[in-house]
C-alpha cells in the first residue's frame, strides 16, 4: 500500500506544503495553544493535566511539518498525512473538560425547550421512546452504524490514498480538521449531556434497547470513554458524562464525509451514505442526541464545506518561520476571481 501510495503521486514530494496543508497544521497548532491558555486560566485543577496533552500536540504540529518539508522519505509523508487525526483525539478530552469547567450549568434544558418548540410542544425523545420500539436486530444495525463514525475518515482516506489522489486527500484532511475544531468549540460554548441521561433513565437503556450480538460491546466502548457504566443511574452518569451533545459531532463528521465523497465522486460514497444515514437515525433512535443537535451538526457540516476555500486561503497564507513559505503549486481551492480568469 505504501509503495503504491508513494509511486502514484509523490513525484511532487520535494515541494513544500501547499496552503491546504499549512491551513490544517495552523488550525491544530492555534487551537491547541488556545486550549493550553484556557486550561491554565480556568482555575480547575482537575483538567490541568490536559495542558500537557495540548503541549504534546503543539510540539507535533511544529516538528512533523518541519520534518516533512525537509525529507524525501515516503514514511515521513505518510506520517505527516496521518498525524493530525490522533492529535485531534488528544485535544478532544481537554476541550470537553473545559466545557464543564467554564460553565456553572449545562444547556440541556435550553436544547430540550428548542426541541419541544420545533415539534409543537411534544418532546421528540420521549415520543420516540414511547411509540417507536425498534426490534433488537434494527438496534444492532443502528449501533454498528453509530460506531462506524470512527471508520469514515479511514474509508474515504484509504481510497484517495490508494488511487493516488493526494491533493484531494489533503482537501479532505483540512475539512475534517476545520470541522472537528468548530465542533469542539461548539461543545465548549454549549455544554450538554444528551437525552439518554437527562430525559431517560440511563440504567434502563440495555433493557429498553437490546441488541443481538455486538450492541452491548460497542455501547460499552462508547460509554467507557466517558467513564460511564451500563448500571449507572442517570444521576450517577451526569457526574462523569461528557458535555458534547451540541452540536452532534457524529452527524457533522458524517455529513462532511458524504459531501466530500460526492464532490470527489469516490467509489465508496454509496457505502458511506448507507452507513451515514443509519448513523444519523441512530443518534435519535438510540437517544444519543436531541433533534437540535443533529440539525446543528448538518448545518455545521454544510458551513465547513462551503467556507473551507476562504479559510484555506487565509489561514494557509499565515507565515510560520520553521517550514518557510507554503508551496507555490496551484491552490486546491482557487478563488472565484481566478476561476473566472481561466
Amino acid at each position: 500500500f505504501i509503495t503504491r501510495f508513494s509511486s502514484t503521486h509523490f513525484s511532487v514530494s520535494a515541494m513544500k506544503r501547499s496552503k491546504t496543508n499549512v491551513a490544517a497544521d495552523n488550525i491544530v497548532l492555534g487551537f491547541s495553544l488556545a486550549l493550553i491558555v484556557l486550561t491554565i486560566c480556568c482555575g480547575d485543577a482537575s483538567i490541568r493535566s490536559g495542558a500537557y496533552l495540548c503541549a504534546a500536540v503543539c510540539v507535533a504540529a511544529i516538528i512533523v511539518p518541519f520534518v516533512r518539508d525537509r525529507s524525501e522519505r515516503t514514511a515521513i509523508r505518510v506520517i505527516y498525512i496521518l498525524y493530525i487525526m490522533p492529535a485531534l483525539y488528544l485535544l478532544y478530552p481537554t476541550a470537553i473538560g473545559l466545557a464543564k469547567a467554564l460553565h456553572s450549568h449545562d444547556f440541556d434544558p435550553a436544547l430540550i425547550a428548542i426541541d419541544r418548540f420545533l415539534f409543537g410542544g411534544v418532546d421528540p425523545t420521549r415520543w420516540i421512546s414511547e411509540y417507536l420500539h425498534p426490534p433488537p436486530m434494527l438496534v444492532e444495525v443502528l449501533q454498528v452504524c453509530y460506531f462506524s463514525h470512527y471508520l469514515f475518515p479511514l474509508i474515504l482516506g484509504a481510497e484517495l490514498a490508494w488511487c493516488g489522489r493526494i491533493v484531494e486527500l489533503e482537501k479532505y484532511r483540512t475539512i475534517m480538521v476545520y470541522g472537528a475544531v468548530l465542533s469542539f468549540i461548539g461543545n465548549m460554548i454549549v455544554p450538554a449531556i444528551g437525552p439518554r441521561i437527562t430525559l431517560l433513565e440511563f440504567a434502563d437503556l440495555q433493557r429498553v434497547l437490546p441488541g443481538v450480538w455486538v450492541t452491548n460491546t460497542l455501547r460499552g466502548w462508547i460509554n467507557s470513554g466517558e467513564g460511564l457504566q451500563a448500571t449507572m443511574t442517570s444521576a450517577e452518569a451526569m457526574r462523569t458524562a461528557f458535555r458534547d451533545a451540541f452540536p452532534s459531532g457524529h452527524t457533522m463528521f458524517t455529513v462532511m464525509t458524504i459531501l466530500v465523497a460526492f464532490q470527489l465522486r469516490a467509489r465508496v460514497r454509496w457505502i458511506i451514505v448507507l452507513l451515514g444515514s443509519g448513523l444519523i437515525c441512530a443518534t435519535l433512535l438510540l437517544h444519543y442526541h436531541y433533534v437540535i443537535d443533529v440539525l446543528a451538526g448538518v448545518a455545521g457540516a454544510v458551513f465547513v464545506v462551503w467556507s473551507v476555500p476562504a479559510v484555506t486561503r487565509s489561514i494557509g497564507s499565515i507565515p510560520i518561520w520553521w517550514p518557510g513559505k507554503a508551496s507555490t503549486r496551484p491552490e486546491l481551492f482557487p478563488s472565484h476571481k481566478s476561476q473566472a480568469s481561466h
